[in-house]
């Protein structure tokens, strides 16, 4: 199946009964809730869907994202590009509960109505790779830590009765 403008929606069992692939781009600017946490809103993403049916005759979707976003670092507030690459294996299910007995190579794709919207099917998946708090890699940050600050978080977090194991002993 070749992507198309009008692609919006589709119904991956029946997709996965035909062994069918999609592939194509997504724009950037179409990404509503993936714009606001963007510096830039340039660029699209890479997309590829293979439908098939496991031995088990699951719809199985096989998912492919590539694009190269570009953030802002938490530490320094300065933007910088990162690339992402995600790979998910999806099973369709049609309630919560199926989700419990899927092997754990699959992640649940909910489907209670047929149909999944093509568009948020794919920013759900690169939503779900964000990083929580993007930043430059500490040596190419602008902005250092200092060299000790773990250090001393743990030494304080070591034993939080300290004070008071010291007021018994002076008694």
């Amino acid at each position: 199946m070749a992507p198309t403008k009008s692609l919006k929606s589709i119904n991956p069992v029946q997709l996965a009964a035909q062994n069918e692939q999609i592939q194509g781009q997504l724009p950037l600017v179409d990404c509503e809730r993936l714009v606001p946490l963007l510096r830039e809103n340039t660029g699209s993403i890479d997309f590829s869907l293979q439908f098939m049916q496991d031995e088990s005759q699951r719809a199985i979707v096989q998912l492919s994202l590539a694009v190269v976003l570009m953030l802002e670092c938490r530490r320094c507030l300065q933007p910088f590009s990162q690339q992402f690459k995600v790979d998910v294996n999806l099973a369709v299910i049609g309630n919560v509960e199926a989700a419990e007995g899927l092997p754990e190579c699959y992640e649940p794709l909910l489907v209670t109505d047929g149909v999944v919207a093509l568009e948020s099917l794919i920013e759900d998946e690169l939503l779900l790779n964000l990083p929580v708090m993007p930043g430059h890699s500490d040596k190419e940050c602008p902005v250092a830590l200092p060299e000790n600050w773990m250090s001393n978080e743990l030494e304080e977090r070591k034993n939080p009765f300290g004070v008071l194991k010291k007021l018994l002993r002076s008694d």
